[in-house]
């Protein structure tokens, strides 16, 4: 007897190892011979306190705080005095430099709630009411800020700081047409007051430059200004932007540009288009109208919702002679400015298509709502399952149309003619005539349906 076949073997065979799971043993096995060797002696036995951590003393901020400002990093030292504040938030002082220099930033609604902190911890400091006052007319809150300052002179006669924002805010008034007949007369003398009382402090220097400017007098405003850059390090873009609006008034346009670009490199992720704005308006007074373009469409960039930015880029364009695009930006200055060019990804010039479209649009949804709402008035045939009243009559004088006069409503709409709307329920008066004309007239009011008896199909409108 023979055995054949591949299965019939006496030796057994061996199978095939699996090669992925080596791999996975192998590494297993490193993973936990590495938490045996550099992890497991990391950690701390338990039931064994912690060594305490070393905490860092608050006035190491206020130091690091202090040498930023005098170094004229506004930015950084704002953030380290807010750690002061959270390491001690009892002390006034804090409250105090961090307010000013975000008015310095423009970081407003943060300095008005700091210089508020600032009077909770103490209600009689005249800085902080006049910090507080300076915030809020920045904001144009001009009479509410004019009232905090009237505090912090009440509070301290001879704070400097108080005078001086004092005279800003009065100015401020008048330049935006908010005053009174007094009003230009006691911003020159609180002004004058604020520069006698500490002849070097920036804001003193920085407030009868402006007073100055709003008074016309540019060549002394200049003088002022300039003062207050050399006392200050030069790194308050308001101030900046005051230089170089005075420069440009005396025609020394040079050095606007540079004032105005010092303003705008200050803060520029956060700028406003003001310094872009100006410097393209230096340039459109020298001619140069490619270098006042760019300069407009960076503005536009950082304000697209302003109207004044799309007039000077049509303004542009036009005296540049491409006057379909000074349109385009023209158009939409006169219309207030608008957001659409800075949001949708096509020109300005498809806007009024695209409002026409629209306008077609919402027409023909308020007809197909009209034809639909017409349909779904038409009756069921169990809604005139009623005999017509017209079949009683027609069973006395025709019975043999009885019949035809007896049958219920059908589905099918009448087909009325072209010249009038299809969702009306009521037919035209010359297809009523033919109606009667052709025979008998079936007309229930229930279910404003209407019938032909006799010659014609009844059918339902």
């Amino acid at each position: 007897m023979y055995l054949k076949g591949s299965k019939f073997s006496i030796q057994s065979r061996r199978k095939r190892g699996n090669p992925w799971l080596i791999l996975f043993l192998v590494l297993a096995i490193a993973g936990l011979i590495y938490l045996n060797v550099v992890v497991v002696p990391m950690i701390n036995p338990p039931f064994v306190p912690t060594p305490p951590t070393p905490t860092r003393d608050p006035e190491s901020y206020v130091i690091e705080a202090d040498t930023l400002a005098e170094e004229g990093k506004y930015i950084q030292a704002v953030e380290v005095y807010q750690q002061a504040i959270n390491a001690n938030p009892h002390n006034l002082d804090n409250y105090l430099k961090i307010a000013r220099l975000q008015i310095f930033t423009s970081q407003l609604e943060q300095a008005q709630v700091n210089a508020q902190n600032a009077i909770l911890l103490d209600n009689n400091s005249s800085e902080a009411y006049a910090l507080l006052g300076w915030a809020k007319a920045f904001q144009r809150e001009y009479l509410a800020g004019e009232a905090d300052l009237r505090k912090a002179v009440e509070l301290n006669q001879n704070s400097g700081l108080a005078h001086a924002i004092y005279a800003y805010v009065l100015a401020l008034r008048v330049e935006a047409r908010m005053d009174d007949l007094d009003t230009m007369d006691r911003a020159i003398e609180e002004s004058r007051t604020a520069l006698a009382l500490e002849p070097n402090l920036m804001e003193a220097h920085w407030a009868r430059g402006y007073v100055l400017e709003v008074t016309a007098n540019f060549a002394e405003a200049v003088e002022s200004l300039k003062i207050a850059n050399q006392i200050n390090p030069p790194n308050v873009d308001r101030l900046h932007m005051a230089l170089g609006r005075n420069l440009t008034y005396i025609d020394q346009l040079d050095q606007a540009v540079f004032e105005f670009t010092k303003a705008y490199s200050l803060n520029p992720p956060t700028s406003p288009p003001a310094p872009n704005l100006a410097i393209s308006q230096v340039y459109s007074r020298l001619g140069e109208f490619d270098k006042a373009i760019q300069y407009g469409e960076v503005a536009l960039r950082d304000g697209p919702t302003q109207a004044n930015l799309y007039a000077n880029l049509g303004t542009l364009y036009y005296r540049k002679s491409q006057f379909n695009t000074a349109i385009e930006y023209l158009r939409i200055a006169v219309r207030g400015g608008a957001y659409l060019k800075a949001v949708w990804p096509w020109k300005v010039s498809r806007f009024p298509m695209t409002w026409a479209w629209l306008k077609f649009t919402v027409a023909m949804l308020w007809l197909w709502q009209k034809s639909t709402s017409a349909t779904k008035l038409s009756p069921s045939p169990k809604a005139c399952a009623k005999p017509c009243p017209t079949a009683r009559l027609a069973r006395k004088t025709r019975p043999s149309s009885f019949k035809s006069a007896k049958k219920t409503c059908s589905t099918r709409p009448r087909q009325l003619p072209r010249q009038h709307p299809p969702w009306s329920l009521v037919p035209p008066p010359h297809q009523k005539e033919r109606n009667h004309k052709a025979g008998l007239l079936c007309t229930s009011t229930n279910a404003k349906t209407y019938f032909i008896s006799q010659s014609r199909r009844p059918t339902h409108t």
